[in-house]
């Protein structure tokens, strides 16, 4: 009986997280109705990073490139030009990462990582990489995948009584969660190769990301060769069985699999 109980209770969030998630209405206002707050904005937690702006004036190129290309993106997606930040984290891995976020219920923001920046000033990615991967987060912020996900977390947290059940883990809670982040990833990705001119330059984007936090590269050469060896590996990894299992415990798709449908949207329609 209580095994029967635990799997109604998981298909009845699952079908309420669905029908929530699934519309157009949520929007910043529920976010402060519900009252869900980025752990990073309330006084009780601190940034786990410095952040400094990026603007117009700015004395740094790669400042003044970054406020040009989220002004440039946002209204090419229609959505309010968020602040673009460069975080400076205290593990320098960190730093090889962007992402989007909230400072404020009302106030979403970019950022990108001080080293993954510097990386990108002495050549190891393009500008338009750098554009594509900037996409891909303010597609985050259009189909307000952050305020969706609290609203996710809040349905699938429930009442002190569900969260009292002794589940395995990964939860069936947290397989909901992963899946659902992983379709945002998705959506967030077809609708920044739309947008860019050239979708191939966050296919190259994802795959220098996963070189610099996967291998140790000193020089440009290094990298430029480490970047030979994770292709190789990607490719290793379509054919690997166990790939399909660590995918379904992952935020994200694996990068073979974003491999594969940017690619197949690059090829022209029969």
């Amino acid at each position: 009986m209580n095994s029967i109980f635990k799997k109604t209770l998981f298909l009845l969030l699952l079908f309420l997280s669905q029908l929530t998630l699934n519309t157009d209405v949520i929007n910043a206002n529920v976010f402060k109705k519900i009252k869900l707050r980025n752990p990073l904005s309330t006084p009780k937690y601190h940034l786990p990073f410095e952040i400094k702006i990026c603007a117009k004036n700015s004395a740094e190129i790669r400042d003044q490139k970054l406020y040009e290309y989220t002004n440039t993106l946002s209204k090419k997606l229609q959505i309010h030009v968020p602040d673009a930040f460069i975080f400076y984290a205290k593990n320098p891995t960190l730093e090889y990462n962007a992402f989007a976020t909230y400072l404020k219920t009302d106030n979403p923001i970019v950022a990108f990582g001080d080293l993954l920046t510097k990386r990108w000033q002495e050549g190891w990615f393009t500008d338009q990489e750098i554009e594509a991967i900037l996409a891909h987060e303010l597609c985050h912020i259009k189909y307000r995948h952050m305020i969706k996900s609290g609203v996710l977390n809040l349905i699938l947290t429930g009442p002190s009584l569900i969260s009292r059940i002794t589940v395995p883990t990964p939860s069936p809670k947290d397989l909901v969660k992963h899946a659902y982040s992983r379709k945002q990833e998705r959506e967030a990705d077809k609708k920044a190769i739309e947008i860019i001119d050239d979708p191939l330059n966050l296919l190259t984007a994802l795959i220098k990301l996963q070189c610099l936090n996967s291998k140790t590269s000193n020089t440009k050469d290094d990298f430029d060769y480490n970047c030979e060896v994770t292709i190789d590996e990607l490719v290793g990894e379509k054919e690997n069985f166990i790939s399909p299992l660590i995918e379904l415990l992952s935020t994200h798709p694996l990068t073979s699999t974003r491999m594969d449908y940017i690619t197949k949207h690059t090829l022209p329609k029969a």
